[in-house]
């Protein structure tokens, strides 16, 4: 039935080439006008399984708070004092970028947390600020000073301080240069008060940014207005958000300012992945048209030969369209890949057709011998490789679906494609037949090989049974990598910064998030997870909101403080000695803390930082002794008045609710219709050395078994994880089976069809063997190479078992022949997957090497192995 469909295809392909060409130009332009609107989805979280709940829960949660995702630009510097001009800076040009940012946080706004900062301290320091109220004289103040420093010495000598500890006392350091600064230029005429205000603000603010545990680093939040799945606003918008804080960084020699988040990797993806499989698709093409032009010694058989072939791309990439939609990460690169393995229908049918041509048959006859003893086992091999790729298509990972949905389309195109198109090139070409007579069509030295093998098995089984099980030993050791961020393109500075923030600070950017609709489960879900080790972070409109009854409490400790506060002590002159003395003593207690500071190894504080304290305080006291009296007792009544309005102002008498938060603030925690709230919890590991480690085991059955819903990333990522071994090795037993009946229908015979899956049962061991041996681990893009070798690896063996079994005995003429099409395709496969090595996706490119690997060895393995079991029968003429 086969035979007679081939015979027909020759008979009408022959008479009438123009035509079939005709209608395959049309059929390219057709469909090439589809894949020119081929979508593009190149990221993760494009790949995970859709059906699963956690990816569902995720969706759910974009579509409420539609920038759940947000970019952390990191601000690095030595210079505490440069790092909050900085911070300034970048908080101000990034929220002028309406057009891509929905808000900009460098911490908490200082206006709120001034009006509202003793909703959120423990109720014996409200009291204690109504005794530091009570006398809001300069020279009280700086008594209260003298404690203060007198508190931190002997924290710090008690034990080890905490990071809040450390944030407190760095800040009310700083709080007292800015002061004793601010007045030091009052006293000579030159400070505003508002200059005077802000520098009161801060002892009751303390540092409101978002600064890392030893100081040195300051986390700005920015809200995109455009999630990580529009494509279309992600690379212009991280680009524009990029180039600002690049134009910063580079005019501040001594900050670093860097940018990470889903978001920077998206757009660092797509563009590495765009670009990588340009470069691997002409890679690829230049290779394969080299290896042709040397193989047939012909400027024009390349030609010939790939012309079908890229029209069957033309023709699976314009039905993708149709069928799909899109590429993926994955898929982007299935042109290059498909160059590799189309080219074989091409290489064996114009091989064979050399060959006859050769012998002097002219070119009708000359294709029709060829696709005679060819076209059977051409259709067969191409048809094991496509099943392997379309049973991709029983997994439930639309990775593996789509990636088999094109693959093994592409094959059946351009299979159809070389049937159909090569044979009317060839008849419309006016070729030499001098020439065509010179092409070589057997490559002996494959002939011997073969021979050699087959008269001495006995050592070539032996040899073959020892390499065999050193390889099985290997390939027993051979781990799997879940580490999804040493997948990433190499060299992307917001993968590093990720890694950094982890190993420097603890803090990382892969987060879990969950929403409630009742505030009640956000408070309880806030402490619970909490609690959890190995959680860093959680955030949540509890956070920002106490809960009424802890409200409630420290409104009536606040009521008391303003009662206190009515028999508050009056403004009074104080004399120039007594402030004198008062920073003489300072002076000592500084020196006292810096000699306790240097035991605690912190570099938050650093010599320099006293240094410049004591210079400072120097300054004031001389400063002090020539000030004019009236200076000094405006500055003191200035003082007077601004201390004692800012604590006043910070009694509020209302419980902070959530409609009463800034929009800015309240959007990043609550919807848009305000019925879900949104907490995001952030590990203090990273979450992907662990995904599949003890540790992460007990860290994700931690967070699920306080709420199933929560959902992240980390979550349905190891959930594509643990599915892709589980059904790849399904889709392995269904692909072995089809095979099996395929091979069967073919040969007719249960030996051939077994001999068939020898060399590949071989290949498979070495394959695992050597990546072992070259320290090559499997992860969720390479471990589909070995379900890919299924098919691709068995075809050398079926197309010298189809000849053999066709009539052709003779071993040496069989491998001489038939070899050398099956190393010509061996060697331009090997181009179309190593092609991908070169690709800066290190999982891409680890894909390309364990298939170059792989097709080596098949053949390799085809050639040592089958001679084996193969009875070599003499010509008889």
């Amino acid at each position: 039935m086969v035979e007679k469909l081939m015979a027909k295809n020759v008979e009408w392909v022959t008479q009438r080439p123009k035509t079939i060409l005709a209608i395959a130009l049309c059929l390219t332009v057709f469909m090439g006008i589809f894949a020119s609107f081929l979508d593009l989805e190149l990221n993760w979280v494009a790949l995970a399984p859709k059906g699963n709940s956690a990816v569902k829960e995720y969706q759910k949660i974009v579509e409420d708070f539609p920038t759940l995702s947000n970019i952390m630009v990191v601000i690095e510097s030595d210079d505490r004092h440069q790092l909050e001009e900085v911070t300034e800076i970048v908080h101000k040009e990034l929220s002028q970028l309406t057009d891509y940012i929905s808000s900009v946080s460098a911490g908490i706004d200082e206006a709120f947390a001034l009006e509202n900062g003793l909703l959120y301290v423990p109720t014996k320091e409200i009291e204690m600020m109504g005794y530091a109220l009570m006398d809001t004289n300069l020279d009280s103040f700086y008594g209260m000073l003298e404690m203060t420093i007198d508190e931190s010495i002997k924290g710090i000598e008690e034990g080890q301080l905490s990071s809040k500890d450390i944030a407190y006392q760095v800040a009310n350091y700083d709080a007292m240069m800015a002061l004793f600064q601010v007045t030091n230029k009052g006293l000579k005429g030159g400070s505003s008060e508002e200059e005077l205000r802000q520098a009161i603000t801060k002892f009751f603010t303390g540092n409101t940014r978002a600064v890392s545990p030893d100081g040195k680093a300051v986390i700005v939040t920015v809200q995109p207005n455009f999630d990580i799945m529009d494509m279309e606003q992600v690379v212009p918008g991280v680009n524009t958000i990029e180039e600002t804080i690049k134009a910063i960084d580079a005019n501040h020699k001594d900050v670093r300012v860097r940018a990470t988040g889903m978001h920077v990797v998206v757009r660092d993806e797509m563009a590495s992945i765009e670009s990588d499989s340009l470069l691997t698709t002409l890679l690829s093409i230049l290779l394969i048209l080299a290896i042709l032009y040397f193989a047939f010694r012909s400027f024009l058989a390349p030609i010939i030969t790939f012309i079908p072939l890229v029209l069957g791309i033309i023709w699976a990439v314009g039905l993708t369209k149709l069928t799909i939609g899109r590429l993926n990460m994955m898929t982007a690169f299935s042109a290059a890949m498909l160059l590799g393995l189309g080219i074989d229908y091409a290489i064996h049918l114009y091989s064979s057709y050399t060959e006859k041509r050769a012998y002097g048959l002219e070119k009708q006859e000359a294709i029709k011998g060829a696709i005679s003893i060819t076209g059977l086992g051409i259709i067969t091999g191409a048809l094991t490789t496509a099943v392997a790729f379309l049973a991709l298509n029983i997994s439930s990972l639309e990775i593996l679906q789509e990636l088999g949905t094109i693959m093994g389309t592409g094959i059946l195109t351009t299979l159809i494609a070389v049937f159909w198109v090569l044979p009317a090139i060839i008849m419309i070409n006016k070729e030499k037949p001098h020439k065509v007579s010179k092409i070589k069509g057997q490559y002996h030295w494959i002939g011997h090989i073969a021979v050699k093998v087959n008269q001495v098995k006995v050592p070539v089984i032996i040899g073959l049974l020892l390499l065999t099980s050193f390889m099985a030993y290997k390939a027993k050791n051979v781990t799997f990598d879940t580490n999804l961020m040493h997948l990433e393109p190499e060299g992307l500075e917001s993968i590093a910064l990720m890694e950094h923030l982890v190993e420097q600070y603890d803090m990382s950017t892969d987060s879990f998030s969950i929403e409630v609709s009742e505030l009640a489960d956000v408070y309880e879900l806030h402490e619970a997870y909490e609690q959890v080790n190995g959680v860093a972070k959680v955030s949540s409109i509890a956070d920002i909101v106490p809960k009424e009854m802890q409200q409630h409490t420290k409104l009536e400790a606040i009521d008391k403080t303003r009662t206190m506060l009515s028999q508050q002590v009056p403004h009074r002159s104080i004399p120039h000695g007594t402030l004198i003395d008062q920073l003489e003593n300072i002076k000592k207690k500084i020196a006292s803390y810096e000699k306790s500071w240097s035991t605690t190894g912190y570099r938050n504080l650093t010599e320099g930082d006293f240094v410049t304290m004591a210079t400072t305080i120097d300054d004031l006291i001389k400063t002090l002794k020539y000030a004019p009296k009236t200076n000094v007792d405006q500055l003191s009544e200035e003082f007077y008045n601004l201390y004692k309005a800012i604590g006043h102002h910070m009694l509020v008498t209302e419980p902070l609710t959530v409609e009463g938060l800034p929009q800015d603030l309240k959007k990043q925690f609550v919807s848009e219709d305000g019925s879900m709230y949104l907490l995001t919890i952030y590990p203090d590991f990273s979450i992907w050395d662990h995904l599949d480690s003890e540790k992460g085991n007990t860290f994700f059955k931690a967070l699920t078994d306080i709420d199933a819903t929560i959902t992240g990333t980390p979550i349905f990522m190891r959930v594509l994880y643990q599915s892709a071994s589980d059904e790849m090795a399904l889709t392995g037993v269904v692909v072995f089976a089809i095979l099996f009946l395929i091979l069967f229908l073919h040969f007719r015979h249960i030996k051939y069809t077994l001999l068939a899956f020898l060399p590949l049962m071989f290949t498979m061991v070495y394959t695992v063997g050597m990546m072992v041996l070259i320290d090559l681990p499997f992860n969720v893009l390479n471990f589909l190479s070995i379900l890919l070798l299924i098919g691709i690896g068995i075809d050398d063996g079926v197309h010298i078992l189809h000849h053999y079994k066709s009539g052709e005995r003779n071993i040496f003429k069989l491998f001489s022949s038939v070899g050398r099409a099956i190393l010509l395709t061996t060697i331009t496969t090997m181009c179309g997957f190593g092609s991908l090595m070169f690709s800066s996706y290190v999982g891409i490119a680890s894909l390309g090497k364990v298939l170059f690997i792989g097709v080596s060895l098949a053949f390799i393995l085809t050639v040592v192995v089958l001679p084996l079991f193969l009875k070599n029968i003499e010509d008889t003429e």
